[in-house]
């Protein structure tokens, strides 16, 4: 399609450490896009020409945080990943700030280019979800599936801090202070588990190499453009009243996934049972599942779990063009087998009945 431009498969750029690509038991693949001007990177997995799955990250992260759920997910589907533009190896923006429009610009241009003419699956976590929520309501029959997890849209603001946000984005632009980094991977592997209570000390690791990079003075920071920082005070934010409206217009089936680890940045308690009972409620289509014990990092801390239940929500709302297994009878455990655990095998397709 116009603005898209599509660079041939190589392996991922990063070059791992034998012991932490052993952790890609489902290895990826890596491609490159231009899209709107900038050069884009996408990950992905499993069959081309298969149903695909559109995965988007959230805000700070980078699309190599899926490959957890990437080896433990056994239906035989297209996993498509990018880094949002300013995120993991995509190109960063050619401008001071960064748009929400865009990204949604970005996000349509990425689904015609692989599925021009079919709807699309979308796995979708925070800053991503209200991306996804934002995109499947705005353009519903482009949806099949809407998986959405912890994103429950923007603080309830209507508009009545707009000059603060004004200033404090003003401000920004005139100073913004450096982040002194990490002296290593290790250490920002440390600082990845102490906010993600069940994240293993290898899968930390993996992720540390994958979301940092190692400046001229050696010092470990994020790879991602610095500017993305001002996200909570761009002066243009969506307002709830937005969401609802795009909630209200979505068609496909939502499995609404949330978490709670019982601390203070639980959306639970953010935002309170009130609060998201109303937000879901936009949602004609909808069915609930909750993560116990678990923080707003859901794919990270508990990916085979999230992998069962996605196959769950997708033998439960099956198409004449899907494949689907069958779902486990059990749960399994996020660390089960440890995390260099070989995935298990792929089980014989089945046309639906």
């Amino acid at each position: 399609m116009p603005g898209s431009h599509h660079a041939p498969h190589a392996p991922v750029a990063d070059a791992l450490d034998p012991s932490l690509a052993s952790l890609e038991t489902n290895p990826p693949r890596s491609s490159y896009l231009m899209i709107r001007g900038l050069r884009y990177h996408v990950r992905s997995w499993g069959r081309e020409g298969a149903p695909k799955l559109f995965m988007l990250h959230g805000w700070m992260d980078c699309s190599a945080s899926w490959q957890f759920f990437a080896n433990a997910f056994r239906r035989d589907v297209h996993l498509i990943a990018p880094d949002w533009r300013g995120y993991g190896l995509s190109e960063w923006g050619h401008t001071d700030t960064y748009w929400y429009p865009e990204l949604i610009g970005d996000l349509d241009h990425l689904v015609s280019h692989y599925s021009p003419h079919e709807p699309i699956n979308l796995l979708a976590h925070s800053m991503g979800g209200g991306l996804a929520s934002l995109y499947a309501g705005t353009r519903p029959e482009r949806i099949a599936r809407y998986v959405n997890m912890e994103a429950y849209g923007m603080m309830d603001d209507a508009g009545t801090h707009t000059p603060q946000r004004y200033e404090q984005w003003l401000k920004r632009l005139q100073h913004r202070a450096r982040s002194p980094g990490f002296g290593s991977y290790e250490e920002m592997a440390a600082r990845l588990r102490k906010t993600n209570g069940n994240l293993t000390e290898p899968r930390s690791l993996y992720l540390a190499h994958h979301l940092g990079k190692t400046n001229a003075d050696g010092r470990i920071v994020l790879r991602c453009d610095p500017r993305h920082k001002d996200f909570f005070s761009n002066p243009v934010m969506y307002l709830l009243e937005e969401v609802r409206a795009c909630w209200k217009n979505i068609t496909a089936p939502v499995l609404w996934i949330e978490a709670d680890d019982g601390t203070d940045d639980s959306r639970q308690k953010r935002i309170g049972a009130a609060g998201i009972a109303e937000r879901k409620s936009h949602i004609r289509n909808r069915r609930d599942v909750f993560f116990d014990s678990t923080s707003h990092q859901v794919h990270i801390e508990r990916p085979e779990r999230l992998a069962a239940e996605v196959e769950r929500f997708f033998n439960e709302t099956a198409t004449p063009t899907d494949t689907p297994i069958a779902t486990p009878t059990t749960t399994p455990a996020s660390t089960a087998g440890g995390p260099h655990a070989a995935s298990a095998p792929r089980q014989p397709l089945r046309e639906p009945t």
